[in-house]
């Protein structure tokens, strides 16, 4: 799976764990909380995290126009 394709998931899913949470109006964050971090441990995530730190897949800047 490419880089951009694991951040869109991560970012969906992050998505529903708000949803849900808001939409059942839970009074217990300490949940939704957990479900986050267990997301953002993800060993997939976590790679992608550290390639594009390193600048691995990063725009060109020529390729947006930037001096």
């Amino acid at each position: 799976m490419r880089d951009q394709d694991v951040l869109l998931n991560v970012v969906f899913e992050i998505k529903k764990i708000v949803d849900r949470y808001v939409e059942v109006g839970s009074c217990y964050p300490e949940i939704a909380m957990d479900r986050l971090v267990e997301l953002f441990e993800r060993q997939e995530l976590v790679i992608v995290i550290d390639r594009l730190e390193r600048g691995f897949g990063s725009l060109r800047r020529e390729a947006v126009g930037a001096p």
